[in-house]
């Protein structure tokens, strides 16, 4: 083998490892992120004997990365100069206020229910929120070991600066990135929740109870990240003259929708339909189809991740063809009934994926709906004592009201 081809099977190998390792996992690929631009950071300036500079660069990109937010690259970067002034404005406060026990506890107390509502305005605002709160509280830990009171206040935005460049330069090297990994969260989601659903058939009345428990707790992950997509493609559409490039991201998104509303939708007591021995092996295939679904949806949250085509199990066919010679045998029984409108809705599901691609380039472009309430109305009606938000608000400052003030008493 001659040295090129060795060279391009080092190449494919290095290529394979990327993708199965990191860019397949978002979660992972994030991790590498902020790693890399922590120890970029960090290990030069503990090298050369300034680790009071290092980690609070680290830290600056540590408190980036969790307050990033998932926006086109035009809102990304608005996102991060908005991150930046508000990590400032967070660590010069406390630097100023510090010396001043009262009004540095006003200060906290009132920031912490100020942020804390302002990130209800949404995904974008909630991200940056919290990262200046995070920012504050190592503004506070490191205030003593500070060379002058203006080094936090540079150097903490400045790691954060870093972290954002990085990400948004991998972002702009593929725009749709963010699109995909919710896209693919989502159908991943689903098929944990189809995964589970389906060891309801059979089943008995105190397996059923807490199968339905854990049904509900994955149905909130699946809304979650129906909410999310749509607050990506919002963002999208935002920032985009032509809209119609979005065309395949909305149809995937509107698969999603309806693929949740099949799966999420109840027919019958599924015990009291396990109790007819004549409707066990009916209830079986149906899990075993509900089965083979969650694994459809899983392959293609892998192949939205990895940018290789959809391929449709040909199994779920042939489980479809199974259990309707199956209902024909039994159409007499008023419970077969019922299953029959159930295999119906998970056929409809299956149709849905088998032509996920079948005229997307035509027809009208699907919409995902908005929150058309202003920026005023939605911080005004969080001001409200039955809001959550408003009591997690004040539940979190008068925390840090009672540590601040245990700690001034022993200072002070």
């Amino acid at each position: 083998m001659n040295t090129a081809n060795k060279r391009k099977l080092r190449a494919k190998g290095w290529q394979e490892f990327w993708v199965t390792t990191f860019w397949r996992y978002p979660s992972r690929l994030f991790a590498l992120k902020a790693a890399i631009a922590m120890g970029v950071l960090l290990i030069p300036f503990v090298a050369l004997d300034r680790s009071f500079i290092g980690v609070t660069l680290g830290l600056g990109a540590l408190a980036g990365a969790l307050s990033e937010t998932d926006d086109h690259p035009k809102g990304r970067i608005k996102a991060l100069l908005l991150t930046l002034i508000s990590f400032a404005i967070s660590s010069v406060s406390v630097e100023l206020l510090r010396p001043f026990p009262i009004l540095f506890a006003v200060g906290l107390v009132g920031s912490t229910l100020t942020f804390i509502i302002l990130g209800g305005l949404g995904e974008r605002y909630r991200g940056i929120t919290f990262g200046a709160l995070l920012v504050a509280i190592y503004t506070m830990l490191g205030t003593d070991t500070s060379p002058q009171w203006y080094w936090k206040p540079l150097l903490l935005p400045a790691g954060a600066l870093c972290y954002g460049l990085l990400s948004l330069l991998l972002l702009i090297s593929n725009p749709w990135r963010l699109l995909e990994e919710q896209l693919a969260q989502g159908f991943e989601d689903l098929s944990l929740y189809m995964k589970e659903k389906s060891r309801l058939f059979p089943s008995e009345a105190k397996v059923q109870e807490k199968l339905i428990n854990r049904l509900s707790l994955q149905n909130i992950q699946v809304v979650n990240s129906l909410e999310r997509c749509k607050n990506v493609l919002n963002s999208y559409a935002d920032a985009l003259e032509d809209q119609s490039v979005l065309r395949p991201y909305l149809h995937q998104f509107l698969l999603l929708q309806s693929l949740h509303e099949r799966a999420a939708s109840s027919h019958e007591r599924y015990d009291l339909l396990s109790k007819d021995s004549d409707n066990h092996e009916m209830l079986e295939g149906l899990g075993q189809l509900l089965l083979q679904l969650s694994q459809a949806c899983h392959q293609l949250s892998k192949s939205l991740l990895t940018g290789n085509s959809y391929q449709h199990p040909v199994s779920l066919k042939w489980t479809i063809a199974a259990l309707n010679e199956q209902i024909k045998k039994q159409l007499s029984n008023h419970d077969t009934n019922n299953l029959s409108l159930l295999l119906k809705n998970l056929t409809q599901s299956h149709i849905s994926l088998q032509n996920l691609n079948f005229n997307v380039e035509t027809g009208l472009l699907p919409r995902v709906d908005r929150d058309s309430r202003s920026l005023w109305e939605r911080f005004t009606e969080q001001l409200n004592w039955e809001h959550p938000r408003l009591r997690y608000a004040i539940r979190l400052s008068v925390c840090f009201f009672d540590r601040l003030s245990s700690y001034c008493l022993v200072q002070y």
